[in-house]
């Protein structure tokens, strides 16, 4: 869970600098204290050194909250790294892990490294807050202490955005993933469906042939089905029907999914079913994974810097960023993240459109 704002104690026990500690207090100090406080921080802005201080402390406090947010993708989707921008082809020990006899001074076999069809790559994302000289002689601190959540926020997203956005888009249902024998279903969200698409998956076959993993299955839902889904998943007990015949039977489906609510499927899905489309994924770490999350090797965290480009006074001195930018008098503080996805398996992915 997320700290309070700029916690000193927190920031002293994970570490962090005296002299960067200090500063995180002076400021915190500053935007809630008395007068003679904010005085105290206005003078210490300053400083040559202070800045670049408060700097390290708002950086920390970007990747602290980035680390506390629940990334909708963690439990779906797996992770790799790749070292560069360019189009990485994806491979792993996915399929069958069955042990095979050894006979007495024979080699041992090799298993093979599933290549898929896909390749993944990253991109770099960003956003740039602007804090004006106004702001500054105004004392709109508060505006100031906003932009790590904003940045950490928006990074969490960005990841979500890229995983979720390989699933689905403007127009629904990514149908180049879920297409032939996997295409999607148009079933609305009941126990009933559910069953069946249960009993669909473990007919199906996955890599090298054998069963398809769905050992561990996550029902996606947006927020408008969150209710239904856990109107099903929650029952004692739900109403089956054979042919004619209606029954009150022990809901076997509790326990068989992990429900997972993603608020982000309906801002990529822009189509009339978005509000009714459900998902079944496997669990990360199927051996027939859906989806896989990329980052870019040394840089799998959001990354903050501030403009320091504020010119130098007729005297010659420097002057610090919080003084301003020399063309427009603002301290911009920049966030960047890099981060990619893709489709790998289809064998335990269902979609439906629900309509």
């Amino acid at each position: 869970m997320a700290t309070m704002f700029m916690d000193t104690e927190h920031l002293a026990d994970n570490g962090v600098n005296a002299r960067v500690v200090e500063a995180a207090r002076t400021f915190r100090k500053g935007m809630t204290g008395s007068y003679s406080d904010q005085a105290r921080l206005q003078e210490a802005l300053s400083t040559s050194d202070f800045p670049a201080l408060l700097g390290q402390a708002l950086e920390f406090e970007v990747l602290d909250l980035f680390r506390s947010y629940t990334k909708a993708w963690e439990g779906v989707a797996d992770t790799t790294t790749v070292s560069d921008f360019r189009p990485k082809s994806l491979r792993g020990l996915y399929g069958a892990i069955d042990y095979l006899p050894i006979n007495e001074a024979e080699e041992y076999k090799a298993a093979s490294l599933a290549e898929t069809e896909h390749k993944i790559n990253v991109e770099t994302y960003g956003r740039l807050f602007k804090f004006t000289r106004q702001m500054k002689i105004n004392k709109d601190w508060d505006i100031l202490a906003r932009i790590p959540e904003r940045l950490a926020k928006g990074a969490a997203m960005k990841e979500d955005q890229a995983v979720f956005g390989a699933l689905t888009g403007a127009n629904g249902v990514n149908r180049e993933f879920f297409k032939d024998a996997y295409a999607p279903d148009n079933k609305p969200l009941t126990a009933e469906n559910l069953m069946a698409a249960y009993t669909t998956l473990a007919q199906r076959k996955g890599l090298d042939d054998g069963t398809a993993d769905i050992s561990k299955l996550v029902l996606v839902v947006p927020r408008a089905l969150e209710m239904a889904a856990r109107r099903i998943l929650e029952a004692e007990y739900i109403d089956v029907t054979e042919g004619k015949v209606k029954t009150r039977e022990t809901n076997i489906l509790k326990g068989l999914f992990t429900l997972k609510v993603v608020d982000i499927l309906t801002r990529l899905d822009k189509s009339a079913t978005a509000n009714t489309t459900w998902y079944i994924l496997p669990a990360a770490g199927s051996a027939n994974p859906a989806l896989i999350k990329a980052s870019l090797q040394g840089y799998e965290q959001p990354d903050l810097r501030v403009e320091s480009a504020a010119g130098r006074s007729i005297s010659g001195a420097d002057i610090a960023p919080e003084e301003g930018s020399f063309i427009d008098d603002t301290i911009s503080y920049r966030g960047r993240h890099e981060v990619g996805a893709a489709t790998l398996f289809p064998f335990a992915a269902y979609a439906s459109t629900g309509a």
